[in-house]
């Protein structure tokens, strides 16, 4: 997915992409990246696997069930749909086309917007009136909810029934080598992969606190790059 301020940058549907590649990838880590991307290589008929540090699929999106009868989201929860003429939330991504211009029938989302908007003035809560600028920037459009559903149910429905078979779970990287013409990958549990190719797609602060050694070792600019990266973990 793209969000760029001011722009919307349009990638083709997945049938336009076009590749040459032959070889096998190791994607690394079955959150919501590494999932799309283990979707498109099964589009495009790649050899690959997935492989996951614990026992289940979806990284940082999680639902609650069991607290009423809908899910209620406890990682991802909005859907950035685009905004016509407007630089913010032009968000677009061909393999959730029909989710985020809210035209999946199974799948309906509803306006995220407030409508007792409250700001505080020296330390008293007012109430916004209904036509102050204040209150339409608040509710400019663009976030959307869930209606009944989440971003769970939606990638257990539309991603992960053609990839399931290629997650290797309970398998935490300790290694990833690609001084060699093969990417060799090894886990804390001692296993070794080996491909052609690697996708790393972890939580940033995995590998600011280096729970993964390269060799040879990133590039001083790409650390550098990481380690300025603000994490805010909840």
């Amino acid at each position: 997915m793209s969000c760029l301020c001011g722009k919307t940058k349009v990638f083709p549907d997945p049938d336009g992409y076009e590749t040459s590649f032959q070889g096998k990838i190791l994607v690394i880590g079955a959150g919501v990246a590494g999932m799309t991307a283990g979707y498109l290589l099964k589009q495009k008929e790649v050899d690959f696997e997935i492989i996951e540090a614990s026992s289940c699929w979806g990284g940082r999106i999680k639902d609650d069930d069991d607290f009423c009868d809908f899910p209620i989201a406890r990682g991802a929860e909005w859907v950035h749909a685009p905004v016509p003429y407007v630089g913010i939330h032009n968000a677009y991504c061909p393999v959730f086309e029909e989710l985020t211009k809210n035209q999946d029938r199974d799948t309906p989302l509803f306006e995220d917007i407030i409508q007792d908007v409250n700001v505080a003035t020296s330390g008293k809560a007012k109430l916004l009136g209904k036509w102050s600028f204040e209150r339409k920037i608040f509710n400019l459009g663009g976030d959307f909810k869930f209606h009944g559903s989440s971003w769970v149910k939606v990638f257990e429905k539309k991603i992960l029934p053609s990839i399931k078979d290629k997650i290797i779970y309970d398998s935490p990287v300790a290694e990833i080598s690609y001084e060699k013409a093969k990417v060799v990958v090894k886990t804390k549990t001692g296993a070794t992969y080996e491909a052609d190719k690697v996708f790393v797609a972890v939580p940033v602060w995995l590998l600011q606190r280096k729970d993964i050694a390269f060799t040879p070792p990133l590039p001083a600019d790409k650390v550098a790059c990481l380690d300025k990266q603000v994490i805010c973990l909840v």
